[in-house]
């Protein structure tokens, strides 16, 4: 912005100028535009999981898409305000070519399926490049490349290279094997003394409550083990659990889900007189994938 200021003292040689100013103007917009996605995003991870988690519903299905699509009108917002600020007339424009569009839409319906098909994988993201899937129809394979119109996949004992619209994608049921891969958690609980039995059996039962209480935690895999530490004066509680997803940003809303539960732990603890500070950093270890 302060440089988009200071083209004003540009402005007496017009040729450049002129040559600057939608630069300039382009380069703000994708700025601000860049500013609001990652504000929502942080607003959405802050305190939008908590909602969704009190509803009941599963936080990839929600989250992932709901801050894809407001991505996407961010986006169109932004070139409607860069083509208003250069007296582009965007969608008097866009108007003009209806009658064009809906000629086209009507000889290319198979190419417009393929392309909705496209937005609904990458929407909803059932596998992403890299991911081994198995289709119904018996190919299992790697993912190499996800197009606009069709997914390519390398076909595991064959080697070959399978191309399927996406259009048919979207509409079988496809066996993620990637995401069967789970990540161990290693979470350390530092008792600020030793602890009776009837406090372990306590502390036990706070923690697994809070721990299957998130989607996306592999039901029973969690394990508390409590000992005292070397100076015999503290417990030391080393949890263990499986967060499942491979995907970055799932695993991303899954640490956020945690730190929700930590505070819940704290909160349910500390109204009986317990309280433990939580060591850093909280080990994540990737598991094999299981074929």
């Amino acid at each position: 912005i302060l440089l988009r200021w200071s083209l004003n003292w540009l402005e007496p040689y017009k040729p450049i100028y002129d040559f600057f100013r939608p630069v300039m103007a382009l380069a703000i917009t994708i700025s601000v535009a860049w500013l609001i996605s990652q504000v929502f995003r942080q607003l959405v991870r802050g305190y939008g999981i908590s909602l969704v988690q009190k509803i009941g519903l599963e936080v990839d299905e929600i989250i992932l898409p709901f801050e894809a699509v407001v991505n996407v009108l961010i986006g169109l917002f932004a070139a409607l305000a860069f083509a208003n600020s250069q007296d582009i007339h965007l969608v008097g424009f866009i108007a003009s070519l209806g009658i064009l569009a809906t000629a086209i839409g009507l000889a290319a319906q198979s190419a417009i399926s393929q392309l909705i098909g496209t937005i609904v994988i990458y929407l909803d993201r059932p596998y992403i490049k890299g991911d081994y899937i198995r289709l119904p129809n018996g190919i299992y394979g790697r993912i190499e490349s996800i197009g606009l119109r069709s997914t390519k996949v390398r076909t595991a004992a064959k080697s070959t290279l399978m191309i399927i619209p996406n259009s048919k994608m979207g509409d079988v049921e496809i066996e993620n094997i990637t995401r069967g891969k789970k990540v161990m958690v290693l979470l350390y609980l530092d008792f600020q003394r030793l602890l009776e039995p009837q406090e372990e059996a306590l502390v036990e039962q706070v923690v697994k409550d809070s721990t299957n209480a998130i989607n996306g935690i592999d039901p029973g895999s969690t394990k508390i083990t409590l000992n005292p530490l070397e100076n015999k004066k503290q417990t030391r509680a080393r949890v263990t659990f499986f967060i499942l997803g491979s995907m970055e940003n799932s695993i991303q809303l899954r640490k956020r889900l945690l730190e929700i539960a930590n505070d819940n732990i704290s909160k349910e603890l500390a109204a009986h007189g317990i309280e433990f500070y939580t060591q850093d950093p909280t080990i994540y270890v990737e598991s094999p994938m299981t074929l």
